[in-house]
């Protein structure tokens, strides 16, 4: 027995010199992928592969990390889904990404992802500096930067042939990332964010084309201060739709709960009666629909940070 274990403790001394020397010879890379493989195999952690474009430095990285907690970066962040679905919740708003999806986020940007089935799922993460973009602005004679800045977050969707290819793009960009092939990395990397911001283009260009009959009317009732005064019912009567079909369109279509768009509209509204000294903030929030003013100053807060006392006394000298 004293035999037996002695053996086993010296196979194990052997064994942890042999994977030692063997491992010595290769780059820092190559032991990394080699424990990226381990702990897929085991299932330990959540593999996503990420590519970083550092434009200070000019270098791709990848590397594999756990889900995380809600963050925010000072670059650009489009997210490609290319395996399984995923739900990101990014400044308020909750979009389901599927294999094909892109959800591109704006510097800043608070977000946070949950996967369905993290044993089948995979994103790509392609960071983009603003300055690159603003370099894309004087290729493509369009301002992209202001556009994406009034757009972001904002999800998108391509065809089976744009993903494949992007997809093929995105594994070749990790494979010359970090090697003496700079020139092909910036190659790859170039056409990856001009694949992105054409999609942006056609996607933006398809809604002003495209924009449905009933969210014109919508918009335009809301601009009628007696519809600020009603609720989402009335909303749904005006373009005859019945409440839960309404909502169901509305966050289809835009990304947001129709709850939260019409609330902003009412607060907007309410900043601009603040104006009127005659108007206490009782009277305020009762023509933008509120019965109470207590709950007024809470949604009030909660959408502009500050109380509309403070916010009043800020702009009415």
């Amino acid at each position: 027995m004293l035999f037996s274990c002695f053996f086993i403790f010296k196979l194990k001394i052997l064994l942890l010199f042999f994977a030692i020397f063997f491992l010595l010879p290769f780059t820092k890379n190559a032991l990394r992928y080699i424990i990226e493989m381990i702990y897929m195999i085991y299932g330990s952690i959540l593999m996503l592969e990420e590519i970083n474009y550092v434009k200070t430095s000019n270098r791709y990285t990848s590397r594999v990390f756990w889900e995380t907690p809600k963050h925010k970066h000072s670059f650009w962040e489009a997210v490609i889904v290319v395996m399984g679905e995923s739900t990101h919740e990014a400044s308020g708003k909750s979009f389901t990404l599927c294999e094909g999806d892109m959800l591109i986020m704006k510097p800043g940007d608070s977000h946070v992802y949950k996967i369905k089935d993290a044993h089948n799922y995979l994103h790509f993460d392609l960071y983009l500096s603003s300055q690159a973009i603003r370099n894309a602005n004087n290729y493509f004679a369009y301002d992209f930067l202001s556009m994406l800045e009034s757009s972001a977050p904002i999800k998108l969707r391509f065809s089976d042939c744009e993903w494949h290819s992007i997809y093929e793009q995105l594994k070749q960009l990790l494979l010359v990332q970090g090697s003496p092939e700079t020139q092909m990395a910036e190659t790859i990397y170039r056409w990856l964010l001009s694949s992105v911001l054409a999609k942006f283009y056609e996607n933006v260009h398809a809604k002003e084309q495209k924009t449905p009959e009933w969210y014109k009317k919508l918009v335009l009732a809301m601009n009628d201060p007696a519809v600020l005064q009603g609720t989402i019912e009335d909303l749904a009567r005006i373009v005859n739709f019945s409440h839960g079909y309404l909502c169901k369109i509305f966050k289809a279509y835009t990304g947001e709960r129709l709850i939260d768009y019409f609330t902003k509209v009412k607060l907007e509204h309410s900043k601009n009666l603040m104006y009127n000294k005659k108007l206490n903030l009782l009277q305020i929030s009762s023509m933008i629909g509120y019965d109470s003013l207590s709950h007024y100053i809470r949604v009030f807060k909660k959408f502009n940070s500050t109380t509309p006392q403070a916010y009043r006394k800020k702009i009415v000298k």
